[in-house]
């Protein structure tokens, strides 16, 4: 079982002309905390524009190469949740993960992790 803290999240605009600009939480603002038991997630946290927001999902590992699929709640534009999907890469301290978003950017987090 691991637990999850102390996140830094960076929103990446990759077609930056696609969207108006909009303040985020950026850095450590998100305060994700979570847990992964064998196959299965769980992640609460302040989301992007200032609302609390969990994720529930499962996992599938490659060795150091996970992928992350289920469904995110706490986004006023989806009262029922949206589908969430991330690839993480693991170090030895920290998960890596790349996270698809809206709007032509992606986010980039890291978060750190203990076995216990």
């Amino acid at each position: 079982m691991m637990r999850l803290y102390e996140s830094h999240v960076e929103h990446v605009k990759y077609l930056p002309w696609l969207r108006v600009e909009t303040p985020y939480l950026e850095e450590l603002g998100n305060k994700a905390l979570g847990t992964v038991n064998e196959d299965r997630f769980s992640v609460a946290f302040t989301n992007s524009y200032g609302d609390p927001a969990h994720v529930l999902g499962k996992v599938r590992k490659l060795g150091r190469l996970w992928f992350l699929y289920g469904t995110a709640y706490g986004y006023k534009t989806h009262p029922n949740g949206r589908k969430a999907f991330a690839v993480l890469w693991q170090g030895d301290e920290f998960f890596h993960l790349t996270v698809p978003s809206s709007n032509g950017e992606f986010l980039k987090i890291k978060i750190r992790y203990e076995e216990y």
